[in-house]
Formats: C-alpha cells, sequence, structure tokens
C-alpha cells in the first residue's frame, strides 16, 4: 500500500510539473516582447536546455518530496500538504515577473551581466513586430527618457553658432574694404590728374608744338590742328604720363604724374608708418649742341643716393659740396666743373627755393648721361662695365605739397616748376663755358673714353682666354672618352705636335742681299 501511494504521488508530481512547464512557456510567448521575433528552432533549443537545467531541480524536489512521505510513516496523503501547491505558487511569480516585463531567472543564465543602455537604444531601434512602422527617432528618445536614461545634449562648442565664423566674416570686410579703397583710390589719383592738366595745359601748348602725342597716330596732332586733345598717357593706377615736342633748344619733354598708391589699401596703411607724398618728375633730353657739362642739385638724401647710383656723377665729380653761400643750407651740389655752380644756381633758381622750399628734390644737367649702375657693381662687388650709350638730358623732381593729401586745387602750385624747366631749358642753350673750363672738360671726358677702351681691350681678352681653356678641357674629354686605340694613338700624337710647335721658341728671319 505505501509503495503504491508512493508511485501515485510520483506520477502527480511530475504531471504538475509539466502543466507548469507548458503554462509558463505560454505566458513567456505571449507577453515578453524582448523574445518575439526570435525564430521558432532559436527558442525550442532554449527551452530545451531550460528544461534540462531545470531537471536537476526537479529531481531533487521529488527526493524530498517522498523522503518526506515516507518519513510519515507509510505515506498518508490525507494529512500532508498538496505537493502541487509550491509549483503553482512558482508559477504564479512567473506570471506576475512576465507582465512587469522582466526576463526569467533562466534566461537570466545566458548574459551573466545585465544589458547597457547603449543595447536598449538598439534593440528598440531594431526589433519591433511584424507589421508596424519603423518608429522615428524623436519617439525612441522619448522612450527611453520614460525608462530613466540620460540623453546628453551636444556641446557648447560643437553647436554650429555665427561665433564659429568669425575668422570669415574678418576676411569678408577685408575684401570689401579692399575693393571700396581700390575705386575710391583710383578715382581720386584720375581726379588729380586731369586737374594737374587743366592747369598746365596752356602753358605748354603756349612753349610746344606737340602736346600729348600717344604714338600712335602717323603725324603728331599739332595744337593748332582742328580736333586736337592733349592726350595723357595712363600707365598704371597711379603713374601718369605726358609727351610734349617741338621746341627750340630741347628735342622733348617727358613729364611723368607719381601719385601714391591710393588704390591699395596696404600701401595706404604703410604710409601711415612712413609718409610718402605724390611726385612730379620732368625728363628733357637736350640738343646736341649742348656744352659739356655734368652738375647735380638737390637734399642731402637724395644728392648722396644719386652719387652713389648714377654712373656719370660717380665718375665725374668728387663728391657733395655745401650751398651755404647761396644761403640755402638745406641744399647740397656736385659739380665736375666749378664755374657750373654759379651758372646754374642763379637769382631765379634761389627765388624759386625761397617761395617754394619743399617742392624740389633733385635737379640734373648731363651730357654724359647712361642710367644707373648695375647692381653688382654698385655694390661693389662686380668688376666696372662700360655706360651704355649716353645722352644730354635735363631732369627734375618735384613733390607735390601736403604730403600725400594733394586735393585737385592744390595743382596750381605745380604750374611755377613747369615754368622753372622751360626757363632752363632757355638758359642751357645759351651756355658758353671759358676755354680752361672747356679744355677740362675734354680732359675728363677722353681720359673716361680710354679707360673705357682698357676695360672693353681686358674683357676681350677674358673672353678669348675663356674660348681657349673652354678648347682645351673638350681636347681632354675627347681622348679621355676614347676607346679605340688606333684612333687614341693619332690623337695623343696630334695633340704632341701642336705643344711641341706651341713650346718651339720663337726665330726672326733675316734676308740678306748679297753683291
Amino acid at each position: 500500500m505505501g509503495l503504491v501511494s508512493l508511485t501515485a504521488v510520483t506520477c502527480a508530481f511530475f504531471l504538475l510539473t509539466s502543466i507548469g512547464q507548458m503554462h509558463q512557456k505560454s505566458q513567456l510567448s505571449s507577453n515578453n516582447d524582448d523574445f518575439a521575433e526570435f525564430d521558432d528552432e532559436e527558442f525550442d533549443g532554449v527551452s530545451s536546455q531550460t528544461h534540462e537545467r531545470n531537471e536537476p531541480s526537479e529531481r531533487a524536489d521529488n527526493s524530498r518530496s517522498m523522503g518526506q512521505d515516507l518519513g510519515s510513516g507509510g505515506g498518508d496523503s490525507t494529512e500532508d500538504e498538496d505537493p502541487g501547491v509550491d509549483d503553482v505558487e512558482e508559477v504564479e511569480d512567473i506570471e506576475k515577473i512576465g507582465k512587469n516585463g522582466a526576463v526569467d531567472k533562466d534566461f537570466k543564465s545566458f548574459d551573466d551581466e545585465p544589458e547597457d543602455e547603449d543595447d536598449v537604444l538598439i534593440e528598440e531601434e531594431t526589433e519591433q513586430p511584424a507589421g508596424e512602422k519603423k518608429k522615428p527617432m524623436g519617439d525612441l528618445f522619448t522612450g527611453v527618457k520614460k525608462e530613466g536614461l540620460k540623453v546628453i545634449d551636444v556641446p557648447e562648442h560643437l553647436r554650429t553658432k555665427w561665433d564659429g565664423f568669425y575668422l570669415e566674416f574678418l576676411l569678408l570686410i577685408g575684401l570689401v574694404s579692399y575693393a571700396l579703397n581700390f575705386f575710391y583710390g583710383k578715382q581720386k589719383n584720375q581726379k588729380l590728374a586731369s586737374a594737374w592738366l587743366d592747369t598746365t595745359r596752356t602753358t605748354l601748348e603756349r612753349n610746344f608744338a606737340v602736346v600729348g602725342d600717344d604714338g600712335t597716330s602717323k603725324e603728331p596732332p599739332s595744337v593748332t590742328s582742328t580736333g586736337y586733345s592733349p592726350v595723357l598717357m595712363k600707365e598704371t593706377e597711379h603713374v601718369f604720363s605726358l609727351w610734349c615736342s617741338g621746341r627750340v633748344g630741347c628735342q622733348s619733354l617727358l613729364i611723368d604724374l607719381k601719385f601714391v598708391k591710393r588704390q591699395d589699401i596696404i600701401s595706404l596703411i604703410s604710409r601711415i608708418m612712413k609718409p610718402a607724398s605724390d611726385l612730379m618728375e620732368v625728363n628733357v633730353t637736350l640738343d646736341e649742341e649742348f656744352e659739356p657739362l655734368i652738375f647735380a642739385f638737390g637734399t642731402k638724401k637724395v644728392l648722396t643716393k644719386n652719387l652713389k647710383e648714377l654712373q656719370d656723377l660717380s665718375s665725374f665729380c668728387d663728391g657733395r659740396k655745401s650751398c651755404e653761400r647761396f644761403k640755402l643750407p638745406q641744399y647740397f651740389y656736385a659739380a665736375e666743373l666749378g664755374e657750373a655752380a654759379d651758372f646754374v644756381v642763379d637769382s631765379e633758381l634761389q627765388k624759386f627755393l625761397k617761395t617754394y622750399p619743399d617742392l624740389l628734390d633733385y635737379l640734373h644737367i648731363s651730357d654724359q648721361y647712361s642710367g644707373k649702375k648695375p647692381d653688382d657693381q654698385t655694390a661693389g662687388s662686380g668688376p666696372p662695365s662700360p655706360p651704355s650709350a649716353v645722352a644730354k638730358v635735363l631732369q627734375a623732381r618735384f613733390a607735390m605739397p601736403k604730403f600725400g593729401r594733394t586735393q585737385p586745387e592744390d595743382m596750381d602750385v605745380m604750374l611755377p616748376c613747369l615754368k622753372l624747366m622751360i626757363y632752363f631749358i632757355d638758359k642751357l642753350k645759351k651756355l658758353k663755358l671759358s676755354k680752361e673750363a672747356r679744355s677740362k672738360a675734354e680732359r675728363n671726358r677722353c681720359k673716361m673714353e680710354e679707360a673705357i677702351s682698357k676695360m672693353l681691350h681686358s674683357q676681350r681678352q677674358e673672353s678669348q682666354q675663356l674660348r681657349k681653356e673652354e678648347k682645351v678641357r673638350m681636347e681632354k674629354e675627347r681622348l679621355m672618352n676614347e676607346t679605340d686605340p688606333d684612333k687614341l694613338r693619332k690623337l695623343e700624337d696630334a695633340q704632341a705636335k701642336r705643344d711641341r710647335k706651341k713650346n718651339q721658341p720663337k726665330m726672326k728671319s733675316m734676308m740678306v742681299r748679297m753683291k
């Protein structure tokens, strides 16, 4: 009887256990959304593994219950507790756990560590029931916030703000400023050039037959011809030129107006540190009948620079001398002849300098003008080179008033400067040197010509010597590169023959007549 009751209790226990497991499976499959999309094969494998893990615990429970029945003295089943009550409570606990959305303890064994917040986000984005639309990103983050996860905001330094484009704004402002300054400076220089032409046009037309020739017409336009209009040539945005001709005592007159670079904002800023003035340069080509004369006059800084750079001044003049005897202590001069200073610095020039003390930079008169020295010769590192073609010139440079802040109404001051140049053209035409001064000037020019001829001769000898050395070097390379023994022997014989002939002493042949 005891054996039969034990067998019946065991069968009932196994039956209730199997029913509880089946009920647990149905609850988990219906309530747990985290495992809704698993394949049937994977779920069966997991359930089989769970069943195998639960078998040892079930067998242990069965053995305990059997021991209790045996210990009760015969297994009176009516007096003991119902063996299926614990299983029913365990099933109810599992149902509660499934309703709360937690994972079963048996399934927690697959992953010892709890899930991260990133894993929850990935599952919410990827695992959705079939037939439902994909949730937008805003809904996903809303769900995450409801579950207590913290979403980090974008840092301030990574957000797009106008403060991050200050460099671009500065560049844009710089480009706009450069463009506006370019058009403003360009117009300002054009206005100054037009104002200068309007001021000096009448004087130029009265003293020259051709004013403002641009070189495009076959015949230069005369000031008396119909439809005449002077042309002020625009070299750059700040340099303008005017060419005149047709006057006794000179071949041509070229005026260059060199304004400051008002169109360049960089030059405008640099002038704050180093101010500069607008300039008017006058270059007159004199007639061939001009007397030999080399004279330079100007401020100390400009004259020192010209004495160092110009070929004629450095060759014929001794150095600068003060103009204190002319009551002009701020000016200096350099002259080839002593009487040239009294001829040039006359009462007219002194009157002009006292009236306009800051306009004249320098005055240069020369019949041997050849321009500046080469850069290497000026630095003293290269050999002296002969001057190029010389010309007879009268040059002058005048600084416009207000030191770079010249206005169109200030161009009236430049008219006396132009009249001063016309005065010197007429005066140099009448120049007559004394006999001693003329002979001294001629001796200086003869010495210069001899020095130039010697220089040219030495340069020809040096070039000839270089050619000979190059020829010998090529012969040696030819012998070294020759591989044929016969040709090499012939070349060596020819070279030896030339050497013997070269080293043979020269003998003069004398012819004796026999009577």
